[in-house]
């Protein structure tokens, strides 16, 4: 394949070249040559040919495999484009070498880019880390005073307190998602446990959108992160709650069981659902892209979408092998359903 690509451009030349040695062949007749001598001059010129074709493509052969392994990465692959093309054979003949000092060059540019972005990301992530950590504190701290001083006022600024420590967090999680498995520390524990921090975390959002949870076959083990697993769940209730709509007995249940029990595919669900607004079959395909926000979403009721808490929830289950999914009809509420491995990870 490489060989062939290489071969392409000199065609137009290889093919000028059989026509003169056509026109050989007959000007060869003319003067009487006889027909084999004719053959062995054109055989001659042609293995004269391709051995110039081989000896200009064999010294540069490895070079045209990994300009063609290049060629064929896509994003995401391991080894990528870049590690592949620092790794490209050196071309030290005639007008080779000044390609291969331009390659060179774009990939020290190139390296020197990427390493600057990393050193960037990585200084705005601790940034948003230590930001986090240290807006906490005022925002326990009016959390304590709002308890203290019960009232109307209080009553409507404790909510308020409680979505900006979820905010924060959200910020906190999303920075620490890009090194997830840094932080990843796998224990045993139950779904109860995992669902129970979550409502508990967020019991004023609750009590506040008037909404009633069961909980239904939450004894099962799982192998997982409670501190990651635990925000993902949150952020589903949180989802539900926004987008719970006018019902008159707004509902959010929790709902595990056991897959494929005893076999090699054995896997726990949890299940999420509601009786809320639903999703748009329309908005159904996109709800985990970053910044998505839903027809129900634009609603002036729910203008404070951002569309990051979905799509941190199915980007850190995919980092950790969880398994997300959604399902709605756009009328009758939403199902969320997170599939945990039942084989402990590391």
């Amino acid at each position: 394949m490489e060989f062939l690509r290489f071969l392409k451009p000199k065609l137009p030349g290889l093919a000028l070249y059989g026509v003169a040695l056509f026109v050989v062949a007959g000007l060869l007749r003319l003067v009487g040559t006889p027909r084999d001598m004719v053959y062995l001059v054109l055989v001659t010129l042609a293995a004269v040919e391709a051995g110039r074709l081989a000896m200009e493509y064999l010294p540069s052969a490895g070079f045209w495999r990994r300009v063609s392994l290049i060629g064929r990465a896509r994003p995401g692959d391991t080894p990528n484009a870049l590690d592949l093309a620092c790794d490209l054979p050196s071309l030290r003949s005639g007008r080779a070498a000044l390609v291969d000092d331009a390659v060179d060059a774009l990939l020290a540019q190139a390296n020197a880019d990427a390493a600057a972005v990393r050193a960037d990301s990585a200084e705005y992530r601790a940034f948003i880390e230590r930001w986090s950590h240290e807006v906490k504190t005022p925002v326990a701290a009016a959390s304590l005073i709002v308890q203290a001083n019960p009232g109307p006022v209080s009553g409507r600024i404790a909510p308020e307190l409680q979505r900006i420590e979820d905010y924060v967090d959200q910020a906190l999680f999303f920075a620490r998602s890009y090194t997830v498995d840094r932080d990843y520390v796998v224990r045993e524990t139950t779904l109860g446990e995992l669902v129970r921090d979550a409502v508990r975390a967020r019991a004023t959002l609750i009590q506040e959108s008037g909404v009633s949870v069961s909980f239904d076959g939450l004894d099962q083990p799982v192998y997982c992160d409670p501190k990651w697993c635990g925000f993902i769940v949150g952020q589903l209730v949180d989802n539900a709650c926004k987008y719970m709509g006018a019902e008159e007995s707004p509902r959010l249940s929790f709902t595990g069981r056991r897959l494929a029990a005893g076999g090699s595919a054995e896997r726990v669900e949890l299940t999420v659902a509601d009786n809320g607004v639903g999703i748009a079959p329309q908005d159904l395909p996109r709800v985990w892209d970053k910044g998505f926000v839903g027809s129900n979403g634009r609603d002036l009721a729910r203008s404070n979408s951002t569309g990051i808490g979905l799509f941190l929830v199915r980007d850190l289950c995919r980092k950790m092998g969880v398994e997300a999914s959604v399902f709605s009809d756009g009328e009758s509420g939403t199902e969320f359903h997170l599939v945990f491995p039942m084989v402990q990870r590391g």
